[in-house]
């Protein structure tokens, strides 16, 4: 019985973070992006369009609609290297909103918080 909970310990947070996209457990920012092209292949471009979050979502009956939502810029400032790869024109030509390095805002942190 011992060898069955621990097995469903160790498998819950690795099936509950399959569900959860790109950003896995952690909800920052910079780890989806660099997971994104470091696991799944991305460039920059397309790591931000993965990790990309709206504000004011709507649902339809065909899922999430971002359409009607406003683009989040992303905090990529925990990873000065992805931080630099955003302010850069040459690795992001579609101009994807980031949290300026300068900005006083705390830093996204790497902790997964459910939102209520």
């Amino acid at each position: 019985m011992d060898r069955h909970l621990l097995i469903l310990a160790v498998c819950i947070p690795l099936l509950a973070s399959c569900g959860l996209g790109p950003r896995g457990i952690s909800g920052s920012d910079a780890s989806c992006v660099r997971r994104a092209m470091k696991i799944e292949g991305w460039d920059f471009d397309g790591a931000m369009s993965r990790c990309a979050r709206y504000a004011d979502i709507h649902t339809s009956n065909m899922g999430i609609d971002p359409m009607g939502g406003r683009l989040l810029p992303a905090d990529l400032r925990s990873d000065p290297e992805l931080q630099a790869m955003a302010e850069s024109p040459e690795t992001n030509p579609q101009h994807w909103p980031y949290v300026p390095r300068s900005s006083a805002a705390p830093k996204q942190g790497g902790v997964f918080v459910p939102l209520h």
